[in-house]
């Protein structure tokens, strides 16, 4: 796992492992029906009350009718008086979520009720062991941390504590037999010490598809119940029907029991599950969960090096265990994580994997700075010394490069039956060492060499990463013929861009390779490797969402992988989801290979599938296609997924579709060949049971030529099942302001057409004609495939123009007709833009309702979320008057105190209360009257995060992301125990702001989701301590993005953001129609398709000084100061941009990058001090000719360019002598210094023009060892002056410009001896230990004269820039005769060891130029 910069994440994975070993949600979906069991206790006494939660949720886009659950209790609890057992709904419309509560006594087992029997074999059963203990250490955790005001911290133990008590955890997604329309869901309690199970008897029925809920309510016609049963055959093994039983196991590393045959995976914090089929998963504990803090203590100390509060519990990661032959013991090796590096693996033994577990002692450490640390571990023990080599120190921006983090282990006996030991995450890469077979430690008698990205004496032979670029979780499976090497590169977040690579070798050792002989080791050469996006190593599978999944994966990683004894193999992994927070689940697919040997993973998870040795008949195969070709370059910050394209594999041979091609299958075998758009694709068809379904169809999974896998998921070839698919996932606004888009072709080619009953209002191609007041529509859809026809109706609201003093209503709940709040409802969020299509709530909202009863501080009343059942990211009003935020930007509370007590209660029983939301802030009143907003509570009351961004992205998020509104439930505290509101809420109305503009200008202030916030109308892109760059972006709506002849007008300021030594780059875009940002990735800057685009460059120092469209021309902007920008782009492409700053104006010209059709606005921002504002964007026709207009920008001139590749010397030129020795020997590839030098012309610089700006240095070169390797860093690569007297080992010239190869750039006055006379550097050792012995490199010094400012590149990579308290000016430099490269002027400084292959010199002075 990667070391996280903030402890905070570390806390909340933490507490999303607890969940996993608290495996207390008893619950299951079916048909898009949700049902789970939460109760108080998981034990219970005599005489205590039991109350038991039945949550119930539509998670559909289909009408859930007549659902009824009966609830059976267990001997020893008798039902209350005043509560019904069965439990009974008309209907649950898409979207919908009803709790119902009942509860019973508990007496002595055997007083009242018998036993109902054995559970039906339809249900799910998951046993739990329940930690009260946890929930005690969190309790008490939380309030000593939200005493120091550290909710995020405090929420987290908070939500421990809860879930610990409530039961509840992230719900399996089940896929299940459902003939019958039933299922049910169980839960184990201890009621007087034994057993006892409570059962939820779930029936329903389906009525088809439903209008939303927000809409007048009138029934669907339609009552299709066809479950769509499929008989096929089960012939290869396949689970139709069976449920799957899913865990929360981070990292996980599967092995397998052979005398039990038991299937166990081991993960991070402490998260364990087993299974006898790879299907059905089942968590568990043992003495690790307990007694942790004993049983690590040693570790513990080391690790505490990096933190003084280091916490153990938090830090056990990625464990992988295997049985080791000689010792008779089951080993675990265990990451115990430091920060700063301070990690180790350490070795535990049991005679069962279901412990209890032994500590024995460490493998291997990281982390050390000097020799007291290294001799607090074997180091010494390893290499005989303690002393530390400088390598291992080796960083950039403060990460290491070559010193590695001692986590994630993978433990494996190569086909010798020599036992190794894989480990290693980003910043020095992963490495492998030998392990001694008897103890399971390390073998000290093996040794390794040092060698540059081969090996390491103390971490042994490298096998991957290297250079702090991405990679972690490494893991070596033998499977045929090859050494499988995996890789999990990117951030393990669900926008992290987490995913899997794989790397084959024939030996263990390596090298690790891909398809195209790229290695896994990250070079100058292969700096491909360990990039997110990038192409090096297969990668298994992208973000991707089938069409019919109601949710995506995203951010898997961190497998395992094993071939079990009939030879399957198989991929264990941990995903993602996107459509909530972070929280994520172990699925498992099964591994093939293609003929030549690469692997490929089916396309979906493991439900009994076997390969079939003669493969399928063409019968079998031919037919149509959902294809997922899983891209690299996807958006997944924004966690973006791969969708489905429709192919058909016809009985030709042909392909058609999306793409078009030729298919084969080789014959008697499974495997297949299909090329698509050229490219060839091998792999093998599979018949699988499609994710939630239990639909057996036919797949395939391939890797194509270009590396890319794709995989195909067979659809139903009759027109009934495929209108049915396209039915299930259509979908209509619930309410429009603004013209729709509405589609004639569904996914799955079936035709669409609309009949609106109102067309004045809402026409049948979209089109809305708003009137004064609201206007309900009825928009009948019919949809033809084939022969089969299918009409529905869907209720549509067109909102009217009509506003209550500037407020439109936009949904409206509960009128006169109060709900009690004891029963849950959620419903689509009528803010959200899916929902009400066309609405913008930038100018704000406002939220009203009545409320009558008693709450507690944290009870829910009403709640905006993503997911009402993803704990977190909402906006709610609780029965405590304390308004909350919780999403994106950090979060708020407001009118509570610290200690969790209510700070006012304006509720008082019963309220008429409105909350107003701006970009600016909030305002709550209570029966008319203001109760508080953010102006006008004190910090005590009103708690912020210290990341909070301002109260501008609650708008954004509330109309983007936030698709649920919940009554009852969903605040962020969830189902704590005084959860529930004793009361109603009635007459709830929503307004939208009115927003009024110009019908020819429109003025923009609503944003794409970022790092960033609204500041007054401005925007502001939050800075932090990190580094890099973060960038944000906007898209204008479709009726202002204008083709051409068009002005744009906006306010915008600029600070320069700069972190570490690589820099960071910060960017004004304009941006253009397809618009496209480097390596797909909206934080790296744009690349092409824009109209006018300002960047610094990546800079690590203050600057004022942009580049324009990526050319030499330059405008300066003040930092910090509003630019008002107007813009013009004609309709030839010439741009005129004319920036005024306190009433000065600056004009430039150039054209556009691309079509010149206008998209939007980008904003980059270095992190670490950068901020940026913009606002006020105004869009108008303009037909202004701008051609012709003159700028000017910086020419380059080349003043000498020296190649000494010819087997001669340039013109001028010559070799140095020392005595009667000639330094330097001219050959085919270069000139070789020999401690010597090249003398170049003294006339180099004498006819410069004295109004030259820059001075350009560029030297192309490889650097041999040195007769003196410890003084190598005297060496000059060139060095330029007036005078070459050396007195004293002086030299005194005036004047001198040089570079050295160490990285000192300057004046050359002698820099290391004399203090009066020391060198004034521009940087000081900026190259050092950059460039490798014998690896050519080209390094490039720029001179500014205007700012006085050196600047330094390696192969293109900015190294570092720098001001000089020295002064080098253009007349300077004319006088400089002593012109050389290699050769230093005095005592302590070499001449160069080196090969020279070119030398170039140029110089920039600013030119006119015209548009």
């Amino acid at each position: 796992m990667k070391k996280l910069s903030k402890r905070f994440f570390a806390f909340f994975l933490a507490f999303a492992m607890t969940l996993a070993m608290v495996p207390a949600v008893f619950a299951k979906t079916q048909d898009g029906l949700y049902v789970e069991l939460i109760t108080d206790k998981e034990s219970y006494k005599i005489g205590e009350e039991a109350a038991v939660k039945v949550v119930a949720k539509n998670t559909s886009t289909k009408l859930i009718s007549n659902v009824e659950i009966k609830i059976e209790l267990p001997q020893g609890i008798k039902l209350k008086d005043g509560y019904d057992s069965i439990i009974k709904f008309d209907k649950l419309e898409p979207g919908q979520e009803v709790v119902k509560e009942v509860k019973g006594e508990v007496e002595k087992i055997g007083s009242t009720q018998t036993d109902p029997g054995k559970s039906p074999s339809t249900g799910d059963k998951v046993s739990t062991v329940f930690f009260l203990l946890t929930a005690a250490i969190s309790a008490i955790t939380a309030i000593v941390y939200i005493k120091k005001k550290k909710r995020n911290i405090a929420g987290i133990f908070m939500g421990v504590m809860i879930f610990a008590l409530a039961g509840l955890a992230v719900p399996a997604i089940a896929s299940a037999d459902v003939a019958n329309a039933d299922f049910t869901v169980e839960k184990t309690v201890k009621i007087d010490g034994k057993d006892g199970v409570i059962r939820a008897k779930v029936t329903y029925q389906y009525e088809g598809s439903a209008e939303d809920v927000t809409t007048s309510g009138n029934d669907n016609n339609n009552n299709d119940n066809d479950n769509n049963d499929n008989d096929g055959d089960n012939s290869n093994g396949d689970n139709t029907g069976t449920t799957v039983n899913h865990v929360t196991v981070h990292d996980p590393s599967i092995v397998k029991d052979p005398k039990t045959g038991t299937y166990y995976i081991f993960g991070t914090h402490m998260g364990w599950a087993k299974s006898t089929d790879l299907i059905n998963w089942t968590p568990f504990t043992n003495n690790i969960n307990s007694d942790c803090d004993t049983i690590f203590a040693e570790a513990a100390k080391w690790a505490k090096k990096g933190n003084a509060n280091y916490d153990i519990a938090g830090n056990l990661w990625a464990p992988d265990v295997i049985w080791n032959k000689d010792m008779q013991k089951w080993c675990m090796y265990m990451s115990v994580n430091g920060d700063h590096w301070y990690s180790s693996i350490v070795l535990l033994t049991a005679d069962s994997l279901d412990g209890d577990w032994t500590y024995v002692g460490p493998v291997v450490y990281s982390g050390f700075t000097n020799e007291q640390e290294t001799a607090e571990t074997d180091f010494a023990k390893v290499t005989g010394s303690n002393t530390l080599p400088d390598r291992y120190l080796e960083n950039r921006n403060g990460n290491r490069t070559y010193g590695m983090n001692a986590i994630d282990p993978c433990v494996f006996y190569d086909e010798e039956g020599t036992l190794w030991m894989s480990y290693g995450s980003w910043f020095g890469g992963i490495y492998m060492l030998k392990l001694d077979e008897k103890t399971g430690l390390r073998d000290y008698e093996h040794k390794y060499a040092t060698v540059t990205n081969e090996s390491d004496e103390y971490q042994g032979i490298k096998l991957g990463g290297g250079n702090h670029v991405s990679g972690e979780a490494s893991y070596i499976e033998h499977i045929g013929n090859y050494y499988y090497l995996f890789i999990t590169n990117g951030g393990l977040t669900s926008d992290g861009g987490y995913n899997m690579r794989v790397f084959r070798s024939e030996n263990v050792t390596g090298p690790y390779t891909d398809p195209s002989g790229n290695d896994a080791r990250y070079s100058s050469e292969n700096t491909g490797a360990g990039n997110i996006s990038g192409s090096v190593g297969v990668r298994l599978m992208s973000y991707y969402k089938w069409s019919h999944m109601s949710y995506g994966y995203c951010a898997q990683g961190h497998n395992s992988a094993f071939v079990d004894e009939d030879g399957r193999a198989y991929l264990v992994y941990h995903t993602r989801f996107d459509n909530q927070g972070e929280g994520h689940q172990v699925r498992v697919h099964q591994l093939f290979q293609t003929k030549d040997g690469w692997l490929i993973a089916a396309p979906y998870e493991y439900t009994g599938e076997t390969l079939p040795e003669k493969g399928y008949t063409d019968e079998q195969i031919i037919g149509t296609y959902e294809v997922l070709v899983h891209r690299s370059n996807i958006d997944f910050a924004n966690k973006e997924c791969v969708t489905g394209q429709i192919l058909s594999l016809n009985n030709d041979g042909t392909v058609s579709g999306a793409m078009n091609g030729s298919w084969t299958k080789e014959e008697g075998t499974p495997y297949a060949s299909i090329i698509l758009d050229g490219v060839e694709y091998n792999g093998v068809f599979v018949e699988q049971i499609k994710e939630e379904t239990k639909e057996k169809v036919m797949t395939f999974t391939l890797l194509g030529s270009n590396e890319l896998a794709v995989w195909g998921s067979k659809l139903q070839e009759n027109d009934e099942q495929m209108l049915k698919d396209d039915i299930q996932i259509f979908t209509l606004p619930a309410s429009v302001m603004d013209d729709i888009t509405l589609k004639t072709t569904g996914f799955y080619g079936t035709k669409i057409t609309y009949q609106s009953d109102k067309p004045d209002v809402l026409s049948n191609d979209g089109k809305v004609n708003r009137g004064e007041a609201n206007i309900n529509v009825t928009m009948t859809v019919t949809f033809t495939h084939g022969t089969a026809v299918e009409s529905k109706e869907y209720q549509i609201t067109v909102i009217g123009t009509g506003s209550v003093d500037g407020k439109i209503l936009v949904g409206e709940y509960f009128t006169d007709k109060p709900h009690n709040l004891s029963e849950a409802v959620t419903v689509p969020n009528p803010f959200n833009k899916n929902t009400t299509a066309g609405l913008e709530i930038y100018k704000g909202v406002s939220i009203e309702f009545d409320v009558k009863g008693t709450g507690g501080v944290t009870s829910n009343i009403l709640s905006f979320n993503n997911d009402v059942k993803a704990e977190g990211n909402c906006l709610y009003f609780t029965g405590g008057s304390y308004l909350g935020y919780n999403a994106d930007g950090g979060f708020f509370d407001a009118n509570r105190n610290a200690d969790w007590t209510m700070a006012a209660d304006y509720i008082n029983g019963e309220a008429r209360i409105r909350i107003d939301i701006t970009g600016s802030g909030f305002e709550v009143y209570a029966n008319n009257q203001l109760a508080y907003s953010n102006k006008t509570l004190d910090s005590s009351v009103l708690i912020t995060s210290a990341d909070f961004k301002g109260y501008s992205v609650v708008l954004p998020w509330l109309n983007e992301k936030a698709a649920e509104l919940s009554f009852g439930t969903g605040n962020w505290w969830f189902n704590q125990p005084d959860g529930k509101f004793n009361g109603t809420i009635s007459n709830v109305k929503l307004y939208a702001n009115e927003i009024n503009e110009p019908v020819n200008q429109w003025t923009y202030n609503n944003y794409n989701s970022g790092s960033s916030y609204y500041e007054e109308g401005m925007k502001v892109f939050a800075n932090d301590k990190s580094s890099g760059s973060r960038g944000v972006n906007t898209t204008f709506r479709d009726e202002y993005k204008f083709t051409d002849s068009y002005k744009v007008e906006l306010d915008f300021a600029m600070t320069t953001g700069f972190a570490g030594s690589k820099g960071s780059n910060n960017e004004f875009v304009i941006t253009g129609e397809g618009i496209s940002y480097v390596d797909k990735n909206v934080n790296y800057g744009a690349a092409s398709n824009y109209i006018l685009k300002l960047s610094t460059g990546s800079v690590t120092a203050d600057t004022e000084t942009y580049y324009v469209n990526d050319s030499s021309q330059t405008i300066t902007i003040p930092k910090g100061k509003t630019v008002h920008l107007s813009m013009i782009t004609d309709s030839e492409g010439d741009v005129e941009a004319v920036f005024n700053v306190d009433g000065v104006s600056t004009t430039v010209y150039t054209h556009v990058n691309g079509s010149g059709k206008l998209e939007g606005v980008y904003l980059l921002v270095g992190r670490g001090t950068g901020t940026a504002k913009i606002g006020n964007i105004s869009v108008v026709p303009d037909d202004t000719d701008v051609s012709g207009g003159v700028s000017t920008e910086l020419e380059y001139t080349t003043l000498a360019d020296y190649d000494f590749t010819n087997s001669k010397l340039p013109e001028g030129v010559t070799l140095g002598t020392d005595g009667e020795r000639v330094t330097g020997e001219v050959t085919p590839n270069g000139v070789k210094l020999v401690n010597g030098y090249i003398k170049l012309p003294e006339n180099l610089f004498a006819n410069l023009d004295n109004d030259v700006e820059k001075l350009c240095v560029e030297i192309k070169f490889s650097k041999q060892d040195s007769e003196w390797p410890g003084s190598q860093w005297s060496e000059r690569l060139f060095n330029f002056t007036d005078d070459d007297n050396v007195e004293d080992g002086v030299q005194t010239g005036t004047n001198g410009f040089s570079l050295s190869y160490n990285g000192n750039l300057g004046t050359t006055k002698h820099p290391y001896i004399n203090p009066e006379l020391n060198m004034k550097a521009y940087l000081d050792g900026a190259l050092g230990g950059r460039i490798d012995l014998d690896k050519v490199v080209t390094v490039k010094a720029e001179l500014d004269f205007t700012t006085n400012t050196g600047t330094l590149y390696l192969d293109g990579e900015l190294v570092n820039s720098g001001v000089s308290s020295d002064t080098i000016t253009v007349q300077d430099l004319k006088k400089f005769t002593i012109n050389s490269i290699g050769r230093s002027f005095d005592m302590w400084s070499m001449w160069g060891f080196m090969t020279i292959e070119n030398f170039k010199v140029s110089y920039a002075k600013t030119v006119e130029v015209s548009n």
